[in-house]
């Protein structure tokens, strides 16, 4: 990503923040943008990394929960947005890319699955549902840095 459109996205991202979310959970603003995930862990590391954040990592049901609900007001609907959680270093042993301990429980029924030896991101609202699901970091979609105050 060259200088010019990293400075597009930002500009793109800040006029998001202004909806002036905030959280109980945690006091940070968060970010939601669409962008293409195949570039491994760099991309979205460096994004958020460049807003002084991290992408965002879920240790109780009220984060979450509290993300769900930031994507519904920013998108609209439970856009399917992934997280900071991988298991790319070793399958099976989660890590957040924020270097926090992977506590998470609330996977859905079967997840995380690795179908087809090939899923190593973790995205909630899979198919706009309730529903935490490992999938291949290559597809498209949002997801949400956050940076605390």
């Amino acid at each position: 990503m060259h200088k010019g459109h990293l400075d597009l996205e930002i500009k793109e991202i800040f006029a998001i923040r202004s909806h002036g979310i905030r959280s109980s959970v945690r006091c940070a603003p968060l970010f939601v943008w669409t962008v293409d995930w195949s570039r491994c862990n760099i991309t979205r590391l460096r994004f958020c990394n460049h807003l002084g954040g991290n992408l965002a990592s879920l240790h109780t049901i009220d984060e979450y929960n509290f993300i769900r609900g930031v994507i519904l007001r920013v998108t609209g609907y439970h856009k399917s947005t992934w997280v900071g959680g991988h298991d790319a270093v070793r399958e099976g042993v989660w890590l957040w890319s924020d270097g926090s301990l992977f506590d998470f429980t609330g996977w859905a029924y079967r997840e995380p699955n690795n179908y087809k030896g090939r899923e190593d991101c973790m995205e909630i609202n899979f198919a706009g549902r309730d529903y935490v699901n490992d999938n291949r970091c290559y597809r498209r979609k949002s997801f949400v840095c956050i940076k605390r105050l």
